[in-house]
């Protein structure tokens, strides 16, 4: 992997055109080094492991974000798929038709519109969710990209929203969308933990940071704008803590140093060559 050359700041390319780019690091890639050294080399190093095809769940979380945050680009980001399956070769022409005709949206199920419809228009009705969304100077579904100061690795990140003037200037909001009917702040707590989203909050707020420096000299901060599946769609904001932001960019800083070593030696070979011990959860042994 060779880091391409970096201005910090926007970087005017498609949604599309950001997830295929892989010679810079993005937190979703971060996160796969985090868990697998081979595993990320073999995706976007080598390119021997494919990285999977979009699944439903991405595909609704997509159409919530375009529904959510640009209403108006509903018809250039999104198409409704024909009605039918691809069993005979009638309907795999139809498909094969419909998606030529829409290269770079996301194909949905007309069952998929209606919740994604149902899950933005949640989010538009909450009280602060709204309110965020509302502003009319803000940068929406925005790449940026810039160099981490440490290693000079190139880095990437697609913002959901940032607030860059009013009262709430500097506060970066993502959505995300879970099948959980929990929202209490105690069962996201876990949901963060297990899918890295401080890492990814951390990521976020350092790349602003590196990018706008203008609007980061006003202070900024991280909420993560949550809508659960389930009928009746309840939203939650949540405010990342400076305190669970350190913890993500304690773990960014000791996966890009790693990465920085592997970069350097041209080496992605597993942490754990030889024997290793482990343990069972700790409430096992005290069951004995």
């Amino acid at each position: 992997m060779i880091p391409p050359d970096i201005i910090n700041g926007l970087w005017p390319v498609s949604r599309r055109e950001y997830h295929q780019d892989h010679s810079r690091i993005g937190s979703s890639m971060l996160k796969d080094f985090r868990e697998s050294i081979p595993v990320y080399a073999a995706k976007y190093i080598f390119g021997t492991v494919p990285h999977g095809d979009e699944t439903p769940e991405m595909r609704l979380g997509t159409a919530v974000h375009t529904l959510a945050l640009e209403p108006q680009h509903r018809d250039r980001d999104l198409a409704v798929g024909p009605d039918c399956e691809r069993r005979s070769n009638a309907d795999k022409a139809r498909w094969e038709a419909f998606e030529a005709a829409n290269v770079g949206k996301t194909i949905l199920k007309p069952e998929q519109l209606r919740l994604a419809q149902d899950m933005a228009a949640a989010i538009r009705r909450h009280p602060k969710a709204g309110q965020i969304l509302e502003q009319t100077d803000a940068i929406i579904e925005q790449p940026i990209q810039c160099e981490d100061p440490t290693t000079g690795l190139p880095i990437k990140v697609m913002l959901d929203h940032l607030s860059r003037s009013g009262q709430m200037v500097g506060l970066i909001s993502d959505i995300k969308t879970t099948s959980s009917v929990d929202l209490s702040p105690g069962k996201w707590g876990y949901i963060v933990n297990e899918f890295g989203y401080e890492c990814q909050a951390a990521f976020y707020f350092d790349a602003v940071t590196l990018a706008m420096p203008e609007i980061a000299a006003e202070g900024l901060a991280f909420c993560h704008i949550v809508v659960s599946k389930e009928p009746p769609h309840e939203v939650v904001c949540f405010a990342v803590s400076p305190n669970d932001l350190h913890i993500g960019r304690v773990a960014n800083r000791k996966a890009l140093d790693e990465m920085a070593e592997c970069v350097k030696n041209d080496k992605w070979e597993s942490r754990y060559p030889g024997v290793q011990d482990f343990a069972l959860p700790g409430w096992r042994y005290n069951k004995r």
